[in-house]
């Protein structure tokens, strides 16, 4: 009898399987309030949307449920106060249909002279202007517009893709972009000063930002250095780990590599898995990968077209949106039950976590993020490793220990307890790991050699092991051009016309050997090297200084330089003298046997008389 009643229910779940399957097949979600310019012109080339890939139909419905559930989110605050995602780039071209709040719910256009609809993404003040901001700090680029003005319009695209995926879920009112233009065009392509870079962080942190997008890279650590703790601390700041396919345990690019910066690798379609983009570059420094390849987003150079572009750069995006995405579920759960809000290093490390799936490129494993990882999870699935950021790159001679502390995700008095047995590991450039404690903390001091140490924090529940790395550098001495002195190897009272004296840089072992360096004597060059040997038929006053890597250094050894020395002169009278006495006696020598060869001959004459 039960058996027959749970039958026709059965029937009726399976026929609505049926259904939904069949309607999946011949449906494709649509993009929500996208402008339908974008739907014509994509027509599904946006891959990356895909179940194979983000999954975006999944998550669209997985962040609808969010809304329906009055018990566990609360999105009224957020309306009011909605995320705030700086783009720190080349700008904006806000004209663009993508950014134009004027269409209705099917993404058709709707007259409006302002531009400001229900569909807007930017964060206005209370004139309803777009607060953002220009920072560029080249003379000739210098103004207040944040147009984007760059030749691939650069900014717009990248601004673009955050406006995609705010529009494909519906989250206009609870997400909104901060634009910062801080770049200007050289050649083909922007430039970013650091200065300018500096001001839009500040600007970005002044204005509420919750997350920091910068699709920019370099080789100079100060890009990473400016990503401060207080920064970190406050901004989930995601940054593209850049495009000259080098691994980061030969050149690190930064902000990408720095440990208060999601560091984000492009992934390219390959059927129906991903690969590692050619560009690429990859490695241990960096966190995720996501798609970056043939994105589609706003064309800044016309107001309603698209187009595709490729680099970390696109990829970088996609991953600060899900920060973004991830601040909004977190805050809307807080909001809703009271619980405590999670902090931007807590959403970062959330976003770390997001990976189901990993690709393998030159032996390195590559996270692929997945938005949809941190959905629905709300249980112990990530650990987070935190340091004194600025004790993470150091110098030969300087070397100091860095004193590491685990947290289990979320942060709650259970998972603190649990986090005791969180076991430590140490590797350094690349080779095998050794384990070096057990505990929530760990005090690790590195040897006084150049290397880099990566320390892995590692926590196992049931089956999976949850890990969180941190990179110690440590780098040759920087030369100072106030603190780097030159030392005379042997210690000269005198100097003295035609000797040769050596100088040299003092402690120069902790300096980068391939370092060049140059002397001078009076302004004029004089040799090369690490040591210099002086010597001169003059005498004079003389100047010693020398270069390090082009930078003068503000030491300089005047040196006086005699035609003899005191002890040249005294042995010079003590050999005068030596000699007049000598000769003294040769010649009081010489009259005396005169005089005794005259007395003999005189002698010899009187006996022959």
């Amino acid at each position: 009898m039960k058996l027959k009643m749970r039958t026709p229910a059965i029937v009726f779940t399976l026929t609505l399987c049926v259904l939904f399957a069949f309607l999946g097949t011949f449906f494709s979600p649509t993009y929500a309030v996208l402008p339908d310019g974008y739907e014509t012109e994509v027509d599904g080339g946006d891959w990356y949307f895909g179940e194979d890939f983000l999954n975006l139909s999944t998550l669209k419905q997985t962040v609808k449920a969010w809304f329906s559930d009055e018990r566990t989110y609360d999105f009224e605050e957020l309306e009011a106060h909605p995320i705030v995602v700086a783009v720190i780039d080349s700008g904006v071209n806000f004209a663009h249909e993508l950014f134009d709040g004027c269409y209705d719910e099917d993404g058709n256009p709707v007259a409006d002279t302002e531009g400001v609809g229900n569909y807007d993404i930017f964060l206005r003040d209370e004139n309803g202007d777009i607060v953002g901001t220009n920072t560029v700090t080249e003379k000739s680029h210098i103004s207040s517009s944040i147009l984007d003005d760059s030749p691939d319009k650069h900014g717009t695209h990248v601004t673009g893709i955050v406006a995609t995926l705010i529009h494909a879920l519906d989250l206009e009112k609870y997400i909104k972009i901060l634009p910062i233009k801080a770049a200007y065009p050289k050649g083909k392509n922007s430039s970013f000063s650091l200065e300018a870079i500096d001001a839009a962080l500040e600007f970005a942190m002044e204005h509420g930002a919750d997350v920091i997008n910068m699709s920019l890279s370099s080789t100079a650590v100060a890009y990473g250095t400016a990503v401060t703790n207080e920064i970190a601390d406050e901004a989930v700041v995601v940054a593209a780990a850049g495009n000259e396919s080098k691994a980061s345990e030969g050149t690190k690019y930064y902000p990408a590599a720095s440990g208060n910066v999601i560091g984000v690798m492009n992934l390219q379609q390959d059927g129906k898995v991903y690969r590692l983009y050619s560009s690429s570059n990859f490695g241990n420094a960096y966190d995720l990968g996501a798609p970056g390849y043939a994105v589609w987003s706003a064309d800044g150079d016309t107001i309603d077209g698209y187009k595709k572009l490729n680099g970390t750069s696109m990829a970088s995006p996609i991953v600060a949106f899900g920060a973004a995405l991830a601040t909004l579920k977190y805050r809307a759960i807080a909001s809703a039950t009271g619980a405590e809000d999670k902090s931007a290093r807590e959403i970062a490390q959330i976003i770390r976590s997001a990976h189901t799936k990993t690709v393998l490129h030159k032996l390195k494993l590559i996270n692929v993020f997945d938005m949809n990882a941190f959905a629905e999870d709300d249980g112990v699935y990530s650990i987070f490793v935190n340091c004194d950021e600025t004790n993470l790159v150091q110098e030969l001679g300087q070397v100091k220990a860095v004193e590491f502390s685990a947290s289990l995700l979320p942060i709650n008095d259970e998972n603190e307890e649990l986090s005791k047995a969180v076991t430590w590991y140490v590797s350094k450039d690349g080779g095998e790991r050794e384990e070096l404690a057990t505990g929530k903390t760990l005090l690790f001091e590195p040897t006084n050699e150049v290397g880099s140490y990566e320390i892995t924090a590692e926590y196992q529940i049931e089956d999976d092991i949850l890990s969180a790395k941190k990179q110690i550098e440590v780098e040759y001495a920087t030369p100072s051009e106030q603190d780097t002195k030159i030392d005379a190897t042997s210690e000269q009272a005198e100097y003295v016309r035609g000797e040769a004296y050596t100088f040299e840089i003092k402690n120069y072992d902790d300096y980068n050997p391939t370092s060049t360096v140059i002397w001078y004597v009076n302004g004029e060059y004089a040799g090369n090297g690490w040591t210099f040997e002086f010597a001169t038929e003059e005498v004079g006053e003389f100047v010693i200084t020398a270069k390090i890597n082009g930078i003068l250094l503000d030491d300089a050894v005047t040196i006086s330089v005699k035609e003899e020395s005191e002890e040249q002169k005294t042995n010079a009278v003590f050999a005068y003298t030596s000699i007049g006495v000598a000769a003294g006696v040769v010649f009081v020598g010489v009259v005396c046997v005169a005089l005794s060869l005259a007395r003999a001959k005189k002698s010899k004459g009187k006996s022959e008389e």
